[in-house]
């Protein structure tokens, strides 16, 4: 079994796997917007633009518990000071090696708030690069009404790369020291820049 705990991020993971069609992973524009059009709230899309990986776009779900947009900023900014390194390496080891990541998170500080689930999902452009990740962000509990996270909220307590030729079950846990893609979150806000959180 798929080591994850949210029946929607297996439901996330069971569609992606689905495209792959012998191939490590899908591409871009095999994303059919309508098999996912319960779950686009709960999703985002990240760009690798050189070094960095940046939010192409958001979920309003998402955006709700920061209370701002978050497309256009820097996949760091929703990370507290001791995780962002971890998160930036397990997306970029998520492109380099073509493997989906699944992360457990925390909130520190905020006791109201249930843990969350974190899923990492390679695309390959065109050119048959993988360069962008398709993923979600989902709460294992019931998240408080009408109180929003601060930008650096999250804390990354352990994180996996799902290994897609050997039982889930069985992987080594690593612990932290063109058409399509445009109509994907077609129901997303509009842009809405958000400075990064000062350290």
């Amino acid at each position: 079994m798929v080591p994850m705990r949210n029946e929607r991020s297996k439901e996330i993971f069971s569609y992606w796997d689905s495209l792959r069609l012998g191939e490590a992973v899908p591409t871009r524009t095999q994303i059919n917007p309508a098999a996912l059009r319960h779950r686009l709230s709960d999703l985002f899309i990240l760009d690798q633009e050189g070094g960095s990986l940046k939010f192409r776009l958001a979920g309003t779900r998402i955006c709700d518990l920061f209370d701002r947009e978050l497309r256009g900023n820097p996949f760091e900014v929703i990370w507290d000071a001791h995780s962002r390194a971890v998160a930036n390496r397990a997306a970029s080891l998520a492109l380099r090696t073509e493997r989906p990541v699944v992360m457990d998170l925390s909130i520190a500080g905020a006791s109201s708030y249930p843990a969350f689930e974190a899923l990492l999902l390679p695309l390959r452009s065109p050119q048959g690069r993988a360069d962008r990740l398709l993923a979600s962000l989902l709460p294992l509990g019931q998240v408080p009404a009408l109180r929003p996270l601060a930008l650096g909220a999250f804390g990354v307590d352990h994180w996996q790369m799902i290994d897609m030729t050997a039982p889930a079950d069985a992987l080594p846990a690593i612990a932290p020291p063109a058409r399509s893609e445009n109509r994907i979150f077609d129901r997303l806000r509009s842009i809405r820049p958000v400075p990064l959180p000062q350290p």
